[in-house]
């Protein structure tokens, strides 16, 4: 399928990258697909240990969803894992798993309502996934978070009120908090949502505390009012509720935490208190399951290391939900690995203010690591048994890297879990990379061998010159697009060596590369010309007394529409390019002239084919597609 950049307005971003060998380790194919290229590494580690910590860098969300996803993908197919453990609060995970496992278009809406852009795909993904796994394999999704919005449970607790209502049938005494919890939720809802679709098109978001502007109302308002008379209200709640009591309970339980968090912001044990509650979430987790279950945990890079955490996660040192898991007695946790995703940008950033703590730390190994990883690629990196890398090997055991990788998320279809179709030859694989991708600017000629002696015999006869050294001379734009597609436009004249004759000719053509690396791009192509050819006669002029008289020349023309089929060679020395082609047109146009009343020879008619040839050059501009 053709995919040329300056046309799509969406463009499909295959989220792939490709095995070649490194010093440490092999590349990763991201891709959502049933193809795992560079994950075997991770074997041995996923089977002796139980717990599964991947550290994010929160600032490259686009890419931590695609990779952890195919991680998740991969542990699910080779090691049936299905218990996946997010850094986000039990109120949202609670959602997430409604989405992924029931069909209907709700809780959808309220995903959207409070997810960015960028994990609202992963959801999807793991509700397509889901859809096709076997019940003992499906995805359950645990929150262990601190509830640190007022957002999530007050729209879970709307879910919970009876639907159709009439102000008649809710209690009196309940009336206005069931009107406040309605109208704070649906407020939550058309914001959120609008801010979705302000960061789906590119938008920056209004205000990053929406949640809590004043409207009509104060969400964090009428959450303290409702809080103050829940205790009294809680028997009337439960009566009215019925079965649906519980739920709501969970919810109010959920903003108790919530108001708790807030009253501990901005101090120190704001940090401690939160590490703790999700240390004993994991644990209570952990010890709830059944012998020979694992389990895959997404967590912040700063909080993943084995090490005490002493910066990017707030203001003091303090032990991580990590560092607690491996080391307090009561852990149920028999055996963890950790693994760090790094990217390579924070390392050409001098500025410490501007960089990421962890990546600071391990400055000299991560340079050390990415001079071996290939450009625009995706890694996996064994350090374990490496003698070189002496501060980031006591905290991690894979590492996980990128560098320069494109993190785009253009890709509105990166929710499919269609079977990708795999490429035969990974070694060759890394041609598809979207830094080999061209736009070509530039000069060329073509040279149409076609058959004018029947027409040049009438011309001569007409005391005109013949037409000779016919040939094309223009500009032209090609892209050369990732995956591998070829598109064309040129315009130009027509020149002969004939004074009488002039000519235009423009058109497209389009194709597949054969051939698609970084130097050379070769392909076959198809397209047409729009061809026109024009001869002028001028007639003598006689004179008279004080005018010229003047006869008007008379004029052929012979349009044509021509399809070529041919191949397309760019040899790229970027920024510079030089290019050939050859092929064959078949004439869509007129068979032939008409001259002073009599049929001529073929012209634009190309005696129906006529073969071609041709060369030019010009600026290769590489394109470039950044998160």
């Amino acid at each position: 399928m053709l995919k040329p950049y300056f046309i799509a307005l969406g463009l499909l971003f295959t989220g792939t990258s490709f095995a070649q060998v490194a010093k440490y380790g092999s590349g990763l194919d991201i891709g959502n697909n049933e193809e795992y290229l560079g994950f075997e590494l991770l074997d041995s580690l996923i089977l002796n240990n139980q717990l599964i910590v991947a550290g994010e860098d929160y600032s490259y969300a686009s890419f931590n969803a695609k990779l952890e996803f195919k991680l998740l993908r991969y542990m699910n197919y080779k090691f049936g894992l299905r218990n996946y453990i997010l850094e986000t609060s039990p109120a949202k995970a609670d959602l997430v798993n409604q989405f992924i496992t029931e069909e209907d278009s709700t809780s959808e809406k309220l995903l959207k309502s409070v997810s960015s852009v960028k994990y609202m795909r992963l959801y999807k993904n793991l509700k397509k996934l889901n859809s096709k796994l076997p019940d003992s394999l499906k995805i359950k999704v645990y929150g262990v978070d601190v509830e640190r919005t007022n957002a999530l449970p007050l729209v879970r607790m709307s879910q919970t009120l009876p639907d159709g209502e009439t102000e008649e049938e809710i209690p009196s005494n309940l009336r206005v908090h069931v009107e406040a919890i309605q109208g704070a939720a649906k407020y939550i809802i058309s914001k959120g949502l609008e801010e979705f679709e302000r960061e789906q098109e590119g938008q920056d978001t209004e205000y990053d505390d929406y949640f809590y502007r004043p409207s009509a109302f104060s969400v964090r308002e009428s959450v303290n009012e409702f809080m103050k008379s829940y205790d009294s209200l809680k028997p009337y709640f439960e009566k009215w509720l019925g079965p649906k009591f519980e739920r709501f309970e969970q919810a109010v339980n959920w903003l108790k935490e919530n108001k708790e968090y807030n009253s501990y912001r901005m101090t120190a044990f704001e940090f401690s208190w939160r590490e703790d509650l999700m240390f004993h979430r994991i644990n209570d987790i952990v010890g709830k399951g059944s012998d020979g279950d694992k389990y895959f945990v997404q967590l912040g890079l700063c909080r993943a290391s084995n090490a005490i955490v002493s910066r990017g996660c707030g203001i003091d040192r303090f032990n991580g939900v990590v560092y607690r898991l491996k080391n307090l007695p009561e852990s149920r946790v028999k055996s963890m690995a950790n693994i760090g995703i790094f990217y390579n940008k924070e390392l050409e950033v001098a500025d410490e203010e501007y960089m990421d703590y962890q990546h600071k730390l391990y400055m000299d190994d991560l340079t050390k690591l990415f001079e071996s990883v290939e450009n625009s690629t995706a890694m996996v990196a064994d350090i374990s048994k490496s003698t070189e890398l002496t501060s980031i090997q006591k905290d991690f055991n894979i590492l996980l890297l990128n560098n320069n990788f494109a993190l785009a998320d253009e890709d509105a279809e990166a929710d499919s879990t269609a079977i990708e179709t795999p490429l035969a030859d990974y070694e060759s694989a890394y041609l598809k990379d979207y830094n080999n991708s061209r736009v070509y600017l530039g000069y060329n000629q073509s040279v149409p061998l076609i058959s004018v002696k029947g027409l040049n015999e009438q011309l001569v006869l007409g005391g005109l010159n013949p037409v000779n050294n016919f040939r094309f001379i223009g500009g032209d734009v090609c892209v050369a697009s990732e995956d591998r597609s070829m598109f064309r436009l040129f315009a130009g004249n027509l020149v002969s060596s004939s004074s009488n004759y002039s000519g235009s000719m423009a058109g497209f053509e389009a194709g597949s590369s054969l051939i698609f690396t970084k130097f050379v791009k070769f392909g076959f192509v198809s397209g047409f010309k729009y061809i026109r050819h024009t001869i002028t006669e001028y007639s003598n002029s006689t004179s008279t007394t004080f005018f010229p008289e003047y006869v008007a020349p008379k004029v052929y023309k012979n349009p044509a529409l021509v399809y070529n089929i041919g191949a397309d060679l760019y040899v790229d020395f970027a920024p510079f390019y030089i290019f050939a082609h050859a092929g064959r047109d078949y004439d869509w146009g007129k068979s032939g002239w008409k001259f002073e009343g009599k049929s001529s020879g073929s012209l634009g008619g190309l005696d129906n084919t006529a073969w071609y040839y041709g060369y030019g050059f010009g600026l290769a501009v590489p394109i470039k597609w950044i998160d």
